[in-house]
């Protein structure tokens, strides 16, 4: 049986599946107490799982031989860019729910913060593991009431400390931005039909000499309010900023660009969910307008953007099971430059997936990346003087295979001249009386020349 007020019994059904670490060097897994050699435990506990089963590659051997305990555990997520691990356990009797950071190999603890009254939490970590979102969904004492808040873990800096956002509406989605520098992210929130969306800007990151994030001005925290924002358990709130709020919008999801700026709000179909028709907002989260670019891929059930962030890809698409798609008249796809102008529109019929061939990580570091910023304009010279030696490059090339083209067609003229017309001259000869017209003796040639002036110019040249 589900526990009561968990996420089994919410509907949110969290499979327990084998997770890879960010370096592929550790997989783990949920496991109930006493299994695997960690037979110890207590019969008062009465949450199903209560170890982590972290092994290690290539041998796929526990980890030093045990489990990580972590009683009531109900999820985990790695780190996408580090060994530091992520869980919240559910509460259990007199123990308060919590969000635990663990190092791994070390199981040193990073941070752990007290949770009360928790229905569930979704953790979800920032693209380049610098932040760490807790989407904590409470309930009051009767368990007739649920609201939200999130929980927001800064893992670069010194203690993690962690921020808490209340929120009113019920929170149906959170999207980091992607980018080495990205510290915002988009939120969902609905009480009805028509959900807005909020954008919020982190601040500035550890080691960001211009001191600011992304969404504006903003001091770092001195060592003593830190201390003091840690004792009390949450970071000051001011740190994180709210930009932007959308309001009324269909929107089931934003898809963020991978190179960040830019993002798609889009409501797509979702059955017994909400009636949107595939309606898509192209919005530039740098310049905040109240209304994006605004346009539809009618039934359109897929976003993806290519690995570049030029391209966004929309598509219909029907399940591979099942023979019959009642519309299968609408599948096909649509390509669009970041913009929201349609650059590519196709039907297809039978229409299952779409896939961006991927893009290989940059070869520069941070610091190359920052200085082919800095000199843009000094690159942008240089690639242009080598577009328009290109460009010499392939006139040349044409205008030689032209010439080519020309000679090739008069002497295949020439050719059939004497082929179809020089071969019958006696022919033509015989039958005028043996009077042949192709032969200049048989006329006057004058030649006469005249000459025109073209142009006419004085030029004084002084006489030394």
């Amino acid at each position: 049986a589900p526990l009561p007020g968990s996420a089994e019994e919410e509907g949110r059904l969290v499979p327990n599946l084998f997770k890879w670490s960010a370096d592929g060097q550790y997989v783990a897994h949920l496991a109930p107490q006493g299994t695997g050699g960690d037979a110890k435990g207590s019969a008062a506990h009465t949450l199903p799982n209560a170890l982590i089963k972290i092994y290690s590659l290539p041998s796929m051997q526990l980890l030093d031989s045990k489990s990580l305990r972590a009683q009531g555990v109900m999820d985990f997520q790695w780190s996408p860019a580090d060994n530091t691990l992520a869980y919240w356990a559910a509460e259990d009797g007199n123990t308060p729910a919590r969000v635990s950071l663990v190092a791994i190999p070390s199981r040193a603890d990073l941070r752990q913060k007290n949770l009360f009254s928790v229905t569930d939490c979704q953790l979800t970590w920032q693209p380049k593991g610098d932040f760490l979102a807790v989407k904590v969904v409470r309930h009051t004492k009767s368990k007739k009431t649920h609201f939200n808040n999130l929980e927001l873990f800064r893992v670069r800096e010194d203690l993690v400390p962690v921020e808490t956002l209340d929120i009113k509406e019920p929170v149906t989605g959170l999207a980091w931005e992607p980018g080495g520098k990205a510290t915002r992210f988009a939120l969902i929130t609905a009480e009805g039909p028509r959900p807005s969306v909020s954008f919020y800007d982190m601040g500035p990151k550890p080691g960001d000499e211009s001191g600011q994030g992304q969404g504006g001005s903003g001091k770092a925290k001195s060592g003593a309010k830190l201390a003091a924002a840690l004792s009390s358990g949450t970071a000051a709130n001011s740190e994180c900023k709210l930009l932007k709020t959308l309001g009324n919008r269909q929107c089931s999801g934003v898809y963020w660009s991978p190179v960040g700026g830019h993002c798609v709000i889009a409501g797509l179909p979702i059955s017994n969910v909400n009636d949107y028709s595939g309606s898509l907002e192209f919005y530039d989260v740098d310049a905040l307008p109240e209304r994006g670019v605004e346009m539809d891929h009618y039934r359109a059930n897929f976003v993806e953007w290519d690995p570049s962030g030029r391209m966004v890809c929309t598509a219909v698409t029907q399940p591979l099971e099942g023979m019959v798609y009642k519309f299968q008249m609408d599948n096909g796809y649509k390509l669009w430059t970041f913009q929201g102008d349609v650059f590519v529109e196709k039907q297809v019929e039978k229409f299952y997936s779409f896939s961006w061939r991927p893009r290989p990580e940059s070869l520069l570091d941070e610091q190359a990346t920052k200085a082919v910023v800095k000199n843009l304009r000094k690159f942008e010279r240089k690639f242009e003087r080598a577009d328009r030696e290109e460009k010499r490059k392939r006139e040349l090339l044409g205008m030689v295979e032209m010439q080519r083209q020309r000679t090739d067609l008069r002497e295949r003229l020439a050719a059939r001249k004497a082929r179809n017309y020089d071969g019958i001259r006696a022919e033509k000869a015989a039958a005028r009386y043996g009077f042949d017209v192709d032969d200049d003796a048989n006329y006057i040639i004058e030649t006469k020349v005249r000459e025109l002036v073209v142009s006419k110019k004085e030029e004084v040249v002084a006489v030394l």
